[in-house]
This record gives structure tokens, C-alpha cells and sequence, in this order.
């Protein structure tokens, strides 16, 4: 428990006093302890200006968006691994769903800047070739479903993982009376798989 407790507070909870910067005037001469103190000045002049409600509602939107697709698939894909008979079939499809969460989110951008950019875009070059009018690129009405798709791409296996995590600590023995019930492999996720 020890290293994974050190990890933790070294990752999250240490970068944490960076949020000090947002009540200071910041001088990078004194550095964040020695800046004068503003209070909430910074967010008076955030929440005047006209983009702060959209600013404050796409980050609430795109984080529901996120969070219930996220689970949802999560869960689907969870059900599905869990469906899966081969133990080969069942490593593979685990190892392949996990990859991109282990990916840094720097290769990430850069792939995605590799298929949606404007001048050097996959995805430009290939509806140019086919002479297709349109464009799939990063503009602004593109945006929103280019970050849900890159989002639930790159944390989808994480919950997969972690769903099917739960989905293995299920007590056979359900499945095995409900074998002997009769129960067709739907009914078996829908009245034991899910609501465990």
C-alpha cells in the first residue's frame, strides 16, 4: 500500500498547492509564497466576460458526456470480455481495449493532430484525393465529438478493466443455477450480470 499511497499524494495532492497561483497577483520574481494575495479578483474578471458561460457550461457538458458514456461503454465492454470463452481471445482483446489508456495524452494529441489537422490531416488529404467537398477537420463544430471520441478511445480500456475486475469476483454459482433454470445467456447478464 505504501508506494501506491506515495504515488498518490506525489501525483495528485502535492501539484495541488499550484491552485494558490489563481488568489495571487504572480510574480515570477517572488514565486507562488512570496506574490501578493487578490483573493477572488481573477474570478470577478473570468465571470464578466461574455465566454464565461459558455466556457463554464461546455466544461460541465463535456464532463456528464464523458462520465456516463465513459461507464456506459465501460460496462458493455466489460460484459463482453466477460462473455468471451478463449482465455487466448480474452488476454488479447484486454491487452488491445488497455493500450491507448496507457498511451501519454502528448501522443495522443499528436496523433489526433495527425488525422484532423487542416494543413497535414489524414483525414484532410484523403477526402481531398477523393474529391469529396467537406471537411472532417479541427473546427469548431468538429471539436466537441473529436474530444468525446479521443476521450472515451483513451480511458474507455481503464474502465473496462475495472468493471471486469468486478465482473470475475461474481459467484459462479449464480450462472450455474440459472443454467439449470434455463436462463439464455441474455437473461443471464440481464438479471445476473447487470444488477451485480
Amino acid at each position: 500500500m505504501i508506494p501506491g499511497f506515495l504515488y498518490l499524494i506525489i501525483n495528485n495532492y502535492i501539484p495541488m498547492f499550484g491552485i494558490i497561483v489563481a488568489f495571487k497577483n504572480y510574480n515570477y520574481s517572488l514565486g507562488i509564497f512570496g506574490s501578493k494575495w487578490n483573493g477572488l479578483k481573477k474570478f470577478q474578471i473570468f465571470f464578466k466576460t461574455k465566454d464565461a458561460f459558455t466556457i463554464t457550461r461546455n466544461t460541465l457538458v463535456y464532463n456528464a458526456v464523458f462520465i456516463i458514456l465513459g461507464n456506459s461503454l465501460g460496462i458493455l465492454i466489460a460484459i463482453l470480455l466477460n462473455e468471451i470463452r478463449s482465455k487466448n481471445g480474452e488476454e488479447n482483446y484486454q491487452t488491445i481495449i488497455l493500450l491507448p489508456f496507457l498511451l501519454s495524452i502528448v501522443i495522443v494529441s499528436y496523433i489526433v493532430y495527425g488525422i484532423f489537422s487542416t494543413e497535414f490531416g489524414i483525414a484532410n488529404h484523403m477526402l481531398t484525393s477523393l474529391g469529396k467537398i467537406g471537411y472532417l477537420g479541427i473546427q469548431l463544430q468538429n471539436i466537441g465529438i473529436i474530444l468525446t471520441f479521443i476521450n472515451l478511445w483513451k480511458n474507455m480500456g481503464y474502465n473496462t478493466v475495472l468493471y471486469y475486475a468486478t465482473l470475475i469476483g461474481i459467484d459462479v454459482s449464480y450462472y450455474e443455477a440459472a443454467v439449470v433454470d434455463g436462463a439464455s445467456r441474455w437473461q443471464r447478464i440481464r438479471y445476473i450480470t447487470i444488477p451485480s
